[in-house]
């Protein structure tokens, strides 16, 4: 069985008296063996300080690997000794613990490759 769980902005859930993904932290260090993938995503405004409190620092703890897309450089170290860089559309670096700062950079997929066939667009 998999689960997959995606969170599409963790700044509002952040900002809670309560921690709706508070169940899930048990299960973060065996995620893989049980078959569970969670997406978490946020600005990068203010994730490297938002690492350190509540849910992202359990996924930062558990060694969580992380897609780090265009991000202001003063943001600091953000994951795995990895920093934001700007980058054009479509580039990320997929930083792992073992990769850290020199995490692969990895062509996403673009809104604009996205729509290239819908006449509509």
């Amino acid at each position: 069985m998999r689960a997959l769980v995606v969170v599409v902005d963790l700044e509002p859930l952040a900002m809670s008296s309560q921690d709706p993904l508070a169940p899930l932290r048990d299960l973060l260090a065996v995620a893989g063996d049980v078959g569970l993938h969670l997406v978490v995503a946020r600005t990068s405004g203010g994730a490297a300080a938002a690492l350190l409190h509540g849910f992202p620092r359990h996924l930062r703890e558990v060694g969580a690997p992380a897609l780090l897309l265009s991000g202001p450089a003063e943001e600091g170290t953000v994951v795995h000794g990895a920093r934001f860089e700007h980058r054009v559309p479509g580039r990320a670096q997929w930083v792992t613990r073992r990769s850290g700062r020199d995490g692969e950079v990895l062509q996403i997929a673009s809104g604009e490759w996205a729509h290239a066939g819908d006449p509509g667009r």
